[in-house]
């Protein structure tokens, strides 16, 4: 025969109810704590994201301006060293302008002097021959008047 109505309640019903009211308020306290170090573990991670953005944007910076100044050390060395060469080449051009007159005046010295020597000989020469010239000259005009004067006897 079956009983009609109500399950029959048990006697430990108050206990298990405690029981399992313990259990879900032990679940809930461990689902909020896990909610809480997951809302940290979350917190703590976008921090760490945000500083490591920090950092390698910092650090991406450093780099930039260490290039940044290195190109400068270098735009400026290549100046300085691009200067060096042109005075140094400046100095290396005005010697030899200055070796190449002083050739060009020794020989200029040494042709003008030879000029002067084979001049020199010239009238020398010339000077001799016209003394000479005038030797004969004088002897002639001195036989003539001689001559002139004490005609020969015919």
């Amino acid at each position: 025969m079956s009983r009609q109505g109500p399950p029959a309640i048990p006697k430990d019903l108050g206990r298990d109810m405690i029981i399992l009211m313990q259990y879900i308020t032990s679940s809930l306290a461990s689902l909020e704590k896990e909610s809480i170090d997951n809302k940290s573990r979350l917190a703590s991670e976008e921090q760490t994201k945000r500083l490591d953005k920090k950092n390698k944007l910092g650090t991406i910076k450093e780099v930039n301006s260490n290039l940044e100044e290195l190109d400068d050390n270098i735009k400026w060395a290549i100046i300085g060293e691009v200067e060096s060469l042109e005075a140094r080449v400046e100095d290396y051009i005005k010697l030899v302008r200055l070796e190449l007159l002083t050739s060009i005046a020794e020989a200029v010295t040494l042709n003008n002097e030879q000029l002067l020597l084979d001049a020199g000989l010239m009238m020398d020469e010339k000077i001799q021959a016209s003394n000479e010239q005038l030797l004969i000259d004088i002897e002639q005009l001195i036989d003539e008047k001689i001559t002139a004067q004490h005609p020969p006897p015919a």
